[in-house]
């Protein structure tokens, strides 16, 4: 079994200007990690958590927890701690 493979690298059309998923969906999310500050939170619907805490975990490390919304089940907070 062959550990190595061919890489086919095309050089006829130009680098992406963005790298990341959907169009620069992650510079978003960096943007809005980057801003908050110890206290201030944001709120989402219950099935985008484990998104949200992805994007979290990559542009936060550490620094926030998540909770359901105390008076919604459906809804999310996640809170900056640090």
């Amino acid at each position: 079994m062959n550990m190595f493979y061919s890489i086919a690298v095309e050089r006829n059309k130009p680098a992406p200007k963005t790298f990341g998923m959907c169009n620069g969906l992650m510079e978003k999310w960096h943007l809005l990690f980057t801003t908050l500050k110890k206290g201030q939170w944001i709120s989402g619907d219950i099935e985008h958590r484990k998104r949200v805490q992805c994007y979290a975990s990559t542009f936060a490390k550490g620094r926030f927890k998540t909770y359901i919304h105390p008076h919604n089940p459906n809804k999310f907070v996640l809170v900056m701690v640090k």
